[in-house]
């Protein structure tokens, strides 16, 4: 593990601490002391109480869609499964650690990275802990990267991104993959291996999603390259940009990247914070649009964002904070390019055969 690792594992962890604190677990009694008012659609404690969700409209979202029929890859590095907030949207038999080639999937020291975000897309709604944006949807666990030698071996980090998207695209029936992962450099896409399992993916027609980054810089390298994936910024909770969000015009959209409340396993809640927290909000809405148009493809949402953003002239792009609402509502009458959607499913078919996947 690199220094800049252990020092965001210390500081993940007093964010753990902070949030067991302020009682993010305590369903039962958050619940009797405040009943939720009588229009809201979930009963889900710490979906009533974020601020992140209230700021995403999800009480009006959810009268369209609730990403029903939509599966969902998740590559991020290891997640502790086996909680009732999950459990019903994880499709079991496909959960994997694409380098051990194994099921287990909760040996890294940032799982509780992965189980929020599973959370913050799909966490069952079920009138206890939270409600995921798309908690209809189904999730497909897989684990990329251990940041532990012995476990890695000789596999990097990019590697072992892109045996991750790999693996999603093999899963005929995944349209949409969150791929967790960014360096100090960038965001993942600054290696050339990833860069090019990306492009592969969006021909498939998978809509990828990932975090811009926090290491507050220009993203100036991924400019150059149109992988057709969603990079996503970090904003405050009060919409202003986030200054540890990387930024520039690569940058598509922006969403909340401050205190984000949500499950990090094994009984514990806390707050996550930066980019990936945003990638994981603006995945859940993708299963939105694609529950209300299967039709959407990657060139589709990248346009959705674009033509609903708030606008975001500045000279530090995080771009354009995310309008759901807006969003969705377009999402419904975007047209259906069939000859196109046939294409990449030609694609989809001879790369797997290619690379015998």
């Amino acid at each position: 593990m690199t220094k800049y690792h252990r020092l965001l594992s210390l500081a993940f962890s007093a964010v753990i601490l902070a949030s067991a604190t302020y009682g993010f677990g305590n369903s039962e009694s958050f619940i009797a002391s405040n009943p939720p008012p009588s229009h809201l659609t979930a009963a889900d404690p710490v979906t009533l109480r974020s601020v992140w969700a209230k700021n995403f409209n999800l009480e009006t979202l959810w009268k369209t869609a609730t990403g029903k029929g939509v599966n969902i890859a998740v590559c991020d590095s290891g997640f502790y499964l086996g909680d009732s907030d999950l459990d019903e949207n994880i499709d079991w038999a496909r959960v994997l650690d694409v380098i051990k080639r194994n099921q287990v999937v909760d040996d890294s020291k940032f799982a509780y990275q992965g189980t929020a975000s599973l959370s913050i897309i799909s966490a069952v709604q079920n009138g206890m802990g939270m409600a995921g944006i798309a908690y209809h949807s189904k999730l497909i666990p897989l684990q990329h990267f251990h940041y532990d030698s012995e476990l890695d071996g000789e596999v990097t980090l990019p590697k072992a991104g892109a045996k991750c998207i790999y693996q999603a695209i093999k899963n005929m029936d995944v349209s949409i993959v969150l791929l967790q992962s960014s360096t100090y450099r960038g965001s993942a896409e600054a290696d050339e291996l990833i860069r090019s399992a990306i492009l592969d993916a969006t021909k498939a027609g998978l809509i990828v999603v990932l975090p811009a980054g926090d290491a507050s810089k220009n993203l100036v390298t991924e400019k150059i390259f149109e992988t057709k994936s969603i990079f996503v910024g970090a904003t405050l909770n009060n919409g202003r940009q986030a200054l540890f969000s990387n930024y520039g015009d690569r940058v598509n959209v922006g969403a909340y990247g401050e205190n984000v409340e949500a499950n990090f396993g094994q009984g514990r809640w806390g707050s996550l914070i930066g980019t990936a927290a945003a990638a994981a909000q603006v995945t859940g809405l993708v299963a939105l649009f694609k529950e209300v148009n299967p039709c959407l493809r990657p060139d589709d949402v990248l346009s959705l964002f674009k033509l609903t953003n708030q606008v975001d002239d500045s000279n530090r792009r995080v771009g354009g904070l995310v309008n759901p609402v807006k969003a969705l509502e377009l999402a419904k009458n975007m047209p259906c390019q069939k000859s196109k959607l046939e294409s990449e499913l030609l694609y989809r078919t001879q790369l797997l055969k290619k690379m015998n996947l």
